[in-house]
């Protein structure tokens, strides 16, 4: 009988909207870890029960690592269509459960214009603030000017 984790399974669950990746990672890494103790555990005693929970495990595993690897794929291909980025021939491929998802090749090429065009945009932003701080700093040297003159002449008076 395989027992997993389920108060770390349901406090990852939990975190899935803070941290989704690293929780849904997590979340094969401790079935995994799981499903490896019992068979080898049962790997001692019964041989057909531990090629059985291989099987269930690598079912489990598959599934999760499906799902991740959806999520990542929806959350990369929206974030390039709300920068602006050009994705014409994205080619999906579908999962063995039912997800469909982006090929390794065409995830890493979406998270590396994602990338460029978020360093541009900082890049941007980062010139943008600096002249506004530049155009702050004249403006109060400019009426610490005039209250100086304005002090001066009052003082002349």
């Amino acid at each position: 009988m395989l027992k997993l984790p389920k108060k770390r399974l349901r406090l990852l669950v939990r975190l899935e909207r803070v941290l989704p990746v690293w929780s849904r990672q997590r979340q094969i890494d401790i079935v995994s870890e799981a499903y490896s103790r019992e068979i080898a555990q049962l790997k001692k005693t019964d041989r057909e029960a531990a090629d059985s929970l291989s099987y269930d495990g690598r079912f489990e595993e598959t599934q999760r690592t499906d799902e991740l690897y959806e999520f990542q794929s929806r959350w990369l291909y929206k974030k390039a269509r709300h920068l602006y980025i050009d994705v014409p021939d994205v080619v999906w491929e579908n999962g063995e459960y039912g997800g469909r998802f982006l090929p390794v090749a065409e995830r890493i090429k979406l998270h590396i214009a994602v990338r460029e065009q978020l360093d541009k945009r900082r890049d941007f932003y980062i010139k943008v603030a600096g002249v506004l701080i530049s155009f702050v700093a004249v403006l109060t040297g400019m009426i610490g000017a005039v209250i100086g003159v304005l002090a001066f002449l009052k003082k002349a008076h």
